[in-house]
């Protein structure tokens, strides 16, 4: 296996640890995790997409992968967005354009 495919898997594996910030915010003692809540999108996904004449693997891709850069600019808060200076949309399009050298070829 190559080393950027143990980092790609490694980096997957963060999201375990990461924590979605707005149930933080809200008191929710119960947090779900960033790749808990990736896998009920894809599960949503699929339920949704199944069975109609859709690109199957591509919605699964994009819910699997939707929140992956948060591995590096961490979960933000929607509302935060509101108040803050920071470029997320810049600093996503950054992660994605190396996280693409990174991520394994499909099929």
């Amino acid at each position: 296996m190559k080393s950027s495919t143990i980092d790609f898997l490694f980096e997957a594996a963060a999201l375990k640890r990461l924590h979605r910030t707005g149930w933080q915010i809200l008191g929710g003692g119960n947090t779900e995790s960033i790749a808990e809540h990736s896998f009920m999108v894809a599960v949503i996904a699929y339920v949704m997409a199944v069975g109609r004449n859709l690109n199957l693997e591509k919605i699964l891709m994009i819910a699997l992968f939707h929140d992956f850069e948060e591995t590096r600019t961490g979960d933000v808060y929607k509302l935060a967005d509101l108040y803050t200076d920071s470029n997320k949309g810049k600093a996503i399009r950054k992660y994605l354009s190396k996280a693409a050298i990174r991520m394994p070829e499909s099929g």
